[in-house]
């Protein structure tokens, strides 16, 4: 371990100087964001494809799919990014999705993963509400977020039994994740040959 990873790892431990208020998060997260749904999707994407990394360094699987959805109607502007990988329980949700700056992808630790600040999907409320469902060892649990950085506490859901309709909804057969983003007023939603070029 070098001098800058010793030293990230005792500030890691240390309670931090500065809080941030709600208006200062959106500020960052609009600014991570900028507009861009490009940037959300791949934020999305890199985390579900690290999560694939993880299994796959375990030997539990290769390879998955990771599904893209976009839902162009103007009531449910939105995309969601599916993964059939290793899913949270409720309380994994609750650290790695709440706290910013927060080393949890595996990348400080060595693994073979891109995630390695610690923003990432919590700068997804820069385009817009959010909710991150998934499913592991049967237990579905969903972590959603407002526009306006708050709790969205009539669907946060912890760790209940997973339902066969939860697994078809989210296309999960065993363990996996899947986050929806609905978008604000004023995020464009580039039209498909957008897409296929970024």
């Amino acid at each position: 371990m070098n001098g800058l990873e010793e030293d990230m790892t005792t500030l890691s431990k240390k309670k931090a100087a500065f809080r941030t208020t709600r208006r200062g998060e959106l500020k960052l997260a609009n600014s991570a964001m900028g507009g861009d749904v490009v940037r959300g999707i791949v934020e999305a994407l890199t985390n579900a494809d690290d999560s694939y990394s993880r299994l796959a360094a375990s030997n539990n699987v290769r390879n998955g799919q990771i599904l893209i959805e976009i839902d162009r109607t103007p009531k449910k502007r939105s995309f969601t990014v599916r993964d059939r990988a290793e899913g949270m329980i409720y309380e994994e949700m609750d650290v790695k999705l709440r706290e910013k700056g927060l080393s949890s992808s595996g990348f400080d630790a060595g693994e073979n993963v891109r995630g390695n600040l610690g923003f990432g999907l919590k700068d997804l409320v820069g385009l817009g509400s959010f909710q991150f469902e998934s499913i592991k060892d049967d237990k579905y649990s969903c972590f959603a977020v407002t526009e306006f950085a708050e709790d969205d506490e009539d669907k946060i859901v912890k760790n209940r039994p997973a339902t066969k309709a939860d697994r078809d909804r989210l296309n999960v057969r065993k363990n996996g994740s899947s986050v929806t983003v609905f978008l604000k007023t004023g995020v464009k939603l580039p039209n498909k040959k957008t897409l296929l070029e970024k």
